[in-house]
């Protein structure tokens, strides 16, 4: 049984590491972009500017040395990033690169979820160019997609007449389920490979990265991802290029 030293000790920690993260975020805020609200009169920003949150300041700070300009378009990028989103969620680096001013297009998203849809649409509209309901509609396009259909606009990415896109980014998060430690039938032999949305990550998203050939690719993904695949073997799904499947994160 813990003393109570101990719990004195912890707390200590806690409290330490509470007034640090309190102390950075003054800090950060000290440089933010103030932004012009009051709280008589409606919000309104500068032209083209837009307040920087504080996390975007460390960000901007630690992306310095590799060519990051705090003020205009990064020496290091081109003039608009050209973004591709897979299982998109609310398409979080959509937030980030706004919170960083990255001006960029979202090329290519898909999401099965209707609300999700509608949250990515009221939030990122003037972004977004294409939205699938799936990953395997994002991949071989059988009909109008999702934001075009809305829009009632001929979808040049179901046409084939767009031209070839130059992917900077792309972002997948797909399904956790299968690799999940918080599955009770992870390590059972079989349990990783035989799950249903198992293909969703080890074939239908990396034929997304092999469809668009991204200069940089991000695959999120759970701790369990690169534990082993189950009790008879210590080989992992992140350890599996080269065989039936690619593995990318």
């Amino acid at each position: 049984m813990a003393s109570a030293s101990d719990w004195d000790d912890v707390l200590g920690e806690e409290l330490r590491a509470s007034y640090q993260l309190g102390e950075d975020i003054l800090a950060c805020e000290a440089e933010r972009t103030p932004s012009t609200c009051d709280h008589v009169t409606a919000c309104g920003e500068l032209p083209g500017v837009k307040p920087a949150t504080w996390w975007a300041v460390l960000l901007k700070a630690a992306g310095t040395d590799l060519g990051y300009e705090s003020a205009g378009v990064s020496t290091s990028q081109s003039p608009r990033l050209q973004v591709v989103s897979g299982c998109t969620g609310c398409s979080a680096e959509s937030f980030v690169l706004k919170g960083l001013r990255i001006d960029f297009d979202l090329i290519s998203a898909s999401e099965s979820n209707d609300q999700y849809q509608q949250f990515l649409k009221a939030n990122h509209r003037e972004h977004i160019r294409h939205l699938h309901a799936t990953v395997q509609g994002q991949l071989h396009p059988k009909g109008p997609c999702v934001f075009c259909a809305d829009a009632g606009v001929a979808c040049e990415e179901f046409s084939g007449k767009g031209a070839p896109q130059v992917v900077d980014v792309m972002v997948t998060g797909s399904p956790c389920d299968p690799f999940s430690v918080q599955r009770a039938k992870r390590f059972q032999t079989g349990a990783v490979k035989d799950h249903v949305a198992y293909k969703v990550t080890m074939s239908s998203v990396v034929s997304m990265y092999l469809k668009y050939q991204p200069h940089v690719g991000v695959l999120e993904q759970v701790m369990g991802f690169t534990y082993p695949l189950d009790v008879t073997t210590d080989e992992t799904p992140y350890q599996r290029p080269g065989r039936d499947v690619y593995c990318l994160i």
